[in-house]
């Protein structure tokens, strides 16, 4: 088996909390959720299943990178306030003592910088996940039905 490929050196600012991904640098096995509006309700049975088998938030990062190269640079602002939105209703869903900056992580990614590096071509029928490695090895993508046992399954090799 040949080395993991390396993830794509693109750095992300996340919606409210403004912490810095950089996406070819994870301190920790990361699961990069790559959605549309359309999609973005497919990340909870991920999430659920990740958490299930790692809910330290130090063993595994979640992240999800929404597409929204569609939106005119007009409204971009109204996009900005529908993902502070999202963060926030998220944020309250949180167990007590979460912190959301950690928990919710919201990247909008206005010219799916993140998609193309990683060959994904739409996530507007159906999201795409992306799993790194610590030092941003590229462990795998995957796009289709059952993606929270492929991401599992990913996570087991990074």
């Amino acid at each position: 088996m040949s080395d993991p490929a390396l993830a794509p050196a693109i750095t992300f600012t996340a919606v409210e909390s403004k912490r810095k991904i950089d996406l070819a640098d994870v301190r920790v096995p990361t699961v990069l959720m790559l959605v549309s509006q359309a999609t973005s309700e497919a990340v909870d049975p991920i999430v659920e299943a990740v958490r299930g088998k790692y809910p330290d938030i130090g063993q595994v990062l979640t992240a999800t990178a929404v597409d929204l190269r569609s939106v005119p640079r007009l409204v971009r602002k109204v996009a900005e306030t529908m993902l502070s939105a999202r963060y926030k209703q998220r944020a309250a869903a949180l167990e007590p003592g979460r912190d959301p900056r950690e928990w919710v992580v919201i990247i909008p990614d206005w010219d799916a910088k993140a998609m193309k590096a990683l060959g994904i071509e739409d996530v507007s029928q159906q999201l795409a996940v992306a799993v790194l490695a610590p030092g941003g090895k590229l462990v795998g993508t995957y796009q289709g039905a059952g993606a929270p046992a492929a991401v599992l399954e990913m996570l087991a090799r990074a």
